[in-house]
């Protein structure tokens, strides 16, 4: 399944803002050339702009939210 990994947050008014380093929900609708769409974790759908993350690879399973430390073996 494809999430996302927060890598930055360029705008400290953006929601994830505090989980820089954690894989969040990639949703399949809603990409533009900007930005990704996903959830918050209180379960918010809203935006994630692409140059703050890189797209990964998950486990369907998988618990998201999760420090990237999680995922250093790949």
């Amino acid at each position: 399944m494809k999430a996302l990994l927060i890598t930055s947050c360029t705008d400290s008014l953006m929601w994830y803002r505090d989980h820089i380093g954690r894989i969040v929900p990639l949703l399949p609708r809603g990409e533009t050339s900007r930005e990704f769409l996903s959830i918050e974790p209180a379960g918010y759908t809203n935006i994630v702009m692409k140059y703050d993350c890189q797209v990964v690879d998950v486990p369907r399973d998988e618990i998201l939210y999760l420090p990237r430390m999680e995922y250093d073996d790949e």
